[in-house]
């Protein structure tokens, strides 16, 4: 699926007219993972705003992340700083971390919650009441909201739920989401 996904990226940046209003962020694959080398190359592109990363678990995840993406940029001969990020925060050392994650770089603009791999880090699951997000969340908005970058929630998952959907978005909203 991994290569396929490339291949999907490449075609769409080859064949859509993205318009003027419109940001692209393309989610990679962890460090960890070993594919960040080959996803990498697929993202360097001029219509390419930001890119979303995976699995972070410290600061210095970031500060790898942005002196890779530098060299990059300077490879495929985009602006230094075009790539702004956004650090999916989806382990406990993560939420550990995150007021050192979110001011680790001037590239991040947002920091989101990865709420089913945070609970799977967690040895949790996901409950009807979504109670057991509230420590990660409560921490995450604190921490972006205090650097100056927006913090995003994670999906909401029940999707023929709507009242349960506007309960959750009103009480994410109050937290500073």
């Amino acid at each position: 699926y991994k290569v396929i996904a490339r291949r999907n990226i490449f075609d769409f940046f080859s064949n859509f007219k993205i318009r003027k209003d419109m940001s692209v962020f393309v989610r990679i694959n962890s460090i960890e993972s070993n594919m960040l080398l080959e996803d990498l190359p697929c993202v360097m592109s001029k219509k390419v705003d930001g890119i979303m990363m995976t699995k972070i678990y410290s600061a210095e995840d970031m500060v790898y992340y942005d002196k890779l993406i530098t060299q990059y940029e300077k490879d495929y001969n985009l602006l230094e700083g075009q790539l702004s990020f956004v650090p999916l925060i989806e382990t406990a050392s993560a939420v550990m971390d995150v007021y050192n994650i979110a001011k680790s770089t001037k590239r991040i603009i947002a920091m989101a919650l990865g709420g089913e791999d945070f609970l799977n880090d967690m040895g949790g699951f996901h409950g009807w009441s979504n109670k057991n997000l509230d420590y990660a969340r409560a921490k995450i908005a604190v921490a972006a909201r205090s650097v100056g970058v927006l913090p995003i929630d994670t999906p909401y998952l029940m999707i023929r739920d709507e009242k349960g959907f506007r309960e959750e978005e009103r009480a994410i909203f109050e937290m500073g989401f």
